[in-house]
């Protein structure tokens, strides 16, 4: 299962979203700018479509994904490079 963290008053532009997922098999239930993500039980806006940018902190591996401007989901590599 995968969680929105809320940015209320921060500076991440509108619907460009942190998540935290339990574990890797999350990542394709997160939405995309053009699909919208699984409905996670107890939160009316997780599932809603999101910008390029945004973000999911894995927890099982830990690993950082981030949607891309293809609307991918990718895998952050180690060092930046």
């Amino acid at each position: 299962m995968a969680y929105y963290i809320d940015h209320t008053e921060s500076y991440m532009p509108e619907r460009q979203i942190s998540f935290m997922a339990d574990s890797s098999s999350d990542i394709p239930n997160l939405p995309t700018s053009s699909n919208p993500g699984l409905p996670q039980e107890g939160d009316s806006t997780a599932h809603l479509p999101v910008k390029p940018g945004s973000t999911c902190l894995c927890l099982n591996p830990v690993n950082l994904y981030i949607l891309n401007s293809k609307d991918v989901w990718v895998k952050a590599k180690a060092g930046g490079s």
